[in-house]
């Protein structure tokens, strides 16, 4: 399995411009925009509407970067995902 993590800004875009060889895509995609919306759809992942790109289970989301969060007394600084990733339901090759 591949994935890859990159900006909905440039590397999303350069993927789907791309998208002839699917075969040569990778398996996930993780997209960093940071809009606040903890989803996967094509709109908060930065993909072109109704492509159906990297469809079901394969997509995750950072939608909130630095920020601080308390968890048991303890603040740390993090960034925030949605993660909709099943390894059992992505093709595999070879």
């Amino acid at each position: 399995m591949a994935a890859v993590y990159l900006a909905a800004s440039s590397g999303v875009k350069a993927l789907s411009t791309h998208h002839q060889a699917p075969h040569a895509m990778p398996d996930v995609q993780w997209a960093a925009q940071w809009n606040g919306g903890a989803s996967v759809t094509d709109a908060d992942m930065g993909l072109p509407g109704r492509k159906a790109l990297r469809a079901g289970p394969r997509r995750a989301h950072q939608f909130r970067g630095d920020h601080d969060a308390s968890y048991g007394g303890v603040t740390i600084n993090i960034d925030r995902s949605w993660v909709d990733v099943d390894p059992a339901a992505v093709p595999r090759s070879g």
